[in-house]
């Protein structure tokens, strides 16, 4: 039990500081196509950022692909949110 509620102590603690970090949206675009680019080919996609809010456009290859990208992008310190404007290539 009490490795649990240190575990949810330790969450809450590094949320804290997480939310009190902004980036400017230059820093912000490379944070995401760094964190991105090791695991994702962006042939074609397009990343857009606007005080944390960033923008993803451009052909992607399955609705699979998409939900993982998305959620990449969403994942990165200092993104508020995502908006997918990704298109099927098929």
């Amino acid at each position: 039990y009490q490795a649990g509620v240190a575990t949810g102590a330790i969450h809450d603690l590094n949320e804290s500081f997480r939310a009190d970090r902004t980036f400017d949206d230059d820093t912000l675009l490379q944070k995401v196509r760094s964190e991105v680019l090791g695991y994702w080919d962006l042939d074609g996609i397009e990343i857009d950022v606007r005080d944390g809010h960033v923008t993803i456009t451009g052909p992607i290859h399955d609705e699979a692909s998409r939900r993982r990208l998305v959620s990449m992008v969403r994942d990165v310190e200092g993104v508020d949110l995502v908006d997918d404007r990704l298109r099927s290539r098929v």
